[in-house]
């Protein structure tokens, strides 16, 4: 698998240099992302090149889409946010929904579910006491 990001002003070359390279290097599946395929219609945002059984590529998809799928890697590659925001992510599930979490998004999650955890436990504690107060209650004193 290879991806190759971004084009020059000579696109068309860039396209056709990075198919040849990658096509001899023995890749099974080139991906081609161009974040600026908006600056002319001849451009696209992706290409998805597939080796044929010992031939050289042969582009399998192209899009403007925000994502492509990946046969060889099994998921999508997904453009999210624009400008100087944009990130290529990638997206799991049957459309690519998904988005495989980074290292401070896993972080974040797990710190979250932890934090859920002990709210949720000193809850229950709160409860069996509340529960347990009710059944034992201070004998009365007999007044003698």
């Amino acid at each position: 698998f290879a991806l190759e990001v971004g084009a020059s002003k000579d696109f068309e070359k860039d396209y056709r240099a990075a198919v040849r390279r990658d096509s001899e290097l023995g890749v099974d599946e080139l991906i081609v992302f161009d974040p600026d395929h908006l600056l002319d219609p001849d451009r696209v945002r992706w290409q998805r090149w597939s080796k044929r059984k010992g031939e050289a590529f042969a582009l399998a998809a192209a899009s403007n889409a925000d994502r492509m799928r990946s046969r060889v890697l099994g998921c999508y590659l997904r453009n999210v946010g624009e400008g100087n925001l944009a990130r290529l992510r990638l997206g799991t599930g049957p459309r690519g929904d998904e988005l495989v979490p980074t290292a401070e998004e896993a972080e974040r999650a797990a710190k979250e579910a932890e934090r859920a955890a002990k709210e949720a436990a000193l809850a229950r504690v709160a409860e069996l006491e509340a529960l347990l107060a009710k059944k034992v209650r201070p004998a009365k004193r007999s007044r003698g």
